[in-house]
């Protein structure tokens, strides 16, 4: 997001985040922090006390996935020979994985889903009931898990996002794509939900995108003749499929470095509560890279 970055008239460092205001029907422009933008207070932090701080898995793993990812990302910026190694491809891998494990949405709904799922699964073993009932204890089993273990089952739930990031069989395919990065573009906005997806990753035709920054996109897909064709595609067309499926999927906010006056055609895709996320570069490339929505 630091590629996004603008200095206000008071000198910080702000991100031009735009979203549709639904009370004065109109684009806004918030002025964010990069600690405001797809991220919501504590949420990966342990309700209980953890020996590395409370927020150990942001500081420690999460904060590991995120600076190797920008070395990797600066290198394919600034060096476009050098390639990546396995272990780069591996790792950046890692974080593209975690955009979407770390969605704040995501994380709610993963630790509502999965600490049900724990609870159940415990209260519901009818060995352990019984054997809980011989020592005498009349409370269930997951309230015990959570007494003796001092942790609520919440946080347990919480490792899983961590999990989420290390999906071997999926990282070992994407590592195994042709991948592709185009330098050449302009007006790249980047969304609260950065990583666009085409297809079941296991389709033959499935495309990853993300903008590295305003100028940039890195391409992933096991077909290369796709990525063949996107790399012919002249760079406004591009830029325009790229941006459309960025303000389609994204949960609020849309960066753009350019102003407000020439992002019409994001008011008009905001405003929509309704819009879903579609294909817009496949669909662009279907009929001969031209896109009538984008601008």
């Amino acid at each position: 997001m630091r590629r996004w970055l603008f200095t206000t008239d008071k000198g910080q460092l702000r991100l031009p985040a735009y979203y549709w205001n639904s009370r004065v029907s109109d684009l806004k422009m918030f002025p964010a922090g990069l600690d405001q933008i797809g991220a919501a207070d504590g949420l990966l932090a342990f309700q209980a006390d953890h020996p590395s701080g409370r927020d150990a898995i942001e500081t420690t793993f999460f904060r590991d996935v995120d600076n190797s990812a920008a070395r990797i990302v600066s290198r394919m910026l600034n060096e476009p020979g050098a390639g990546l190694s396995p272990q780069q491809k591996l790792e950046f891998s890692g974080f593209l994985f975690s955009l979407d494990a770390r969605r704040p949405r995501n994380v709610s709904e993963l630790i509502r889903l999965v600490t049900e799922h724990y609870k159940e699964g415990l209260n519901q073993d009818a060995e352990l009931v019984a054997k809980l009932a011989e020592l005498g204890e009349n409370a269930n089993p997951a309230d015990v898990w959570e007494r003796l273990s001092g942790h609520p089952m919440e946080d347990q739930a919480l490792l899983s996002v961590q999990s989420l990031t290390m999906n071997k069989e999926m990282a070992s395919n994407l590592v195994s794509w042709p991948w592709m990065v185009r330098r050449d573009l302009q007006a790249l906005v980047l969304s609260d939900r950065p990583l666009i997806r085409h297809f079941a990753a296991n389709d033959p035709n499935t495309l990853w995108a993300i903008p590295l920054s305003p100028t940039a996109a890195w391409f992933g897909s096991p077909n290369v003749n796709l990525l063949r064709r996107l790399e012919r595609l002249p760079s406004r067309r591009l830029v325009n499929m790229l941006n459309v499926d960025s303000a389609h999927q994204c949960d609020r906010y849309v960066l753009s470095r350019e102003p407000k006056e020439t992002l019409a055609w994001l008011a008009r895709r905001l405003k929509d509560p309704t819009r879903k996320s579609g294909p817009e570069i496949i669909d662009g490339l279907r009929h001969g890279g031209r896109n009538k929505d984008a601008t």
